[in-house]
Formats: structure tokens, sequence, C-alpha cells
């Protein structure tokens, strides 16, 4: 993590040179949105199969929101880092795209008249999505570090003493 100058990279800077080189960013952004999405689509038509219409447009609703929340974070990020702001524009950007997300489930709520209960759990069904795509997306440890424990080095002789 150091400059062709020798000094060391900014915490910064890594970022910005890790989402230019993109060297797993992009397709792994991408399976994660597919399973967020996929988590979404499954439990909408279980709500299908379980509840009303109604229950299910709410569920449905939320889900969707909730997709496009995430996809509106993830190019929201991508596009800050690019430009190289600073971070308290990054902030405001992100407080900004978070209003505009509480005002679009307001007005959405208010429009549609659906369940606020359904909407609600639907929402979570991305939260459901981030977490299994996490778990089934994320980059595994190949070789050695993938039979060594978390935390542990070879170098590392907790016996003496």
């Amino acid at each position: 993590m150091e400059t062709t100058e020798g000094a060391p990279e900014t915490p910064e800077a890594t970022i910005a040179r890790s989402l230019r080189e993109d060297a797993m960013g992009e397709p792994l952004m991408d399976r994660l949105e597919l399973v967020v999405f996929g988590v979404g689509l499954a439990s909408t038509l279980l709500t299908l199969v379980l509840w009303d219409l109604s229950f299910t447009g709410g569920w449905a609703l939320g889900a969707g929101i909730g997709q496009l929340s995430l996809g509106a974070i993830r190019r929201l990020v991508r596009r800050l880092f690019e430009w190289r702001l600073g971070k308290g524009l990054v902030i405001v950007a992100l407080l900004l795209k978070t209003t505009f997300l509480l005002i679009g489930c307001w007005v959405a709520l208010s429009v549609a008249e659906v369940s606020v209960l359904a909407f609600t759990a639907g929402y979570t069904a991305t939260l459901t999505g981030l977490v299994l795509g996490g778990m089934l997306c994320a980059p595994r440890p190949t070789g050695e570090a993938a039979v060594e424990p978390p935390g542990r080095s070879k170098d590392l002789d907790l016996d003496e003493g």
C-alpha cells in the first residue's frame, strides 16, 4: 500500500485505486444485488400464496424500494469516490439520498394504500438478501489460508510461556 514515491497510501486513495482497478468489486456487487432481488422476488411470491393481494402488494412495494435503494447507494458511492470528493460532501450526498428514500416511502405508502406492516416486512427482505448474499457471495480464502483459523498464524506459538 505504498505509492510510487514511497509514501504510504491514504485509505481514500486505496479505495479509489481499488474502485478503478475493480478486480472483484463489480462482479461481487452484481451477484449480491442478484441475491437481494431473488430473496425479494421469492418472498413476494410466498406472500402471494399465504396472504391476500393487498398484503402482497405492500410486500412487493417494500422489496422493490429496498432494491432500488441498494442500487442507488452502490452507484452513488462509486461515483462519489471516482469524483474524489471530500468526506463531508460524501456524507451530505448520502444524507440527501436517505432523505429522498424516506420521502419516496412516505409518498408510496400514501398513494398505494397498502399495509405498512407488509411494506416494512417487504423492505426487510432487502436486509435478509444482503445477509444471505454476503454469506453466499463473499470471497473465500484459498489454499493454506482456508485451513488456518482466523487470527492465527503459523509463526505464533501460544504454548510458550
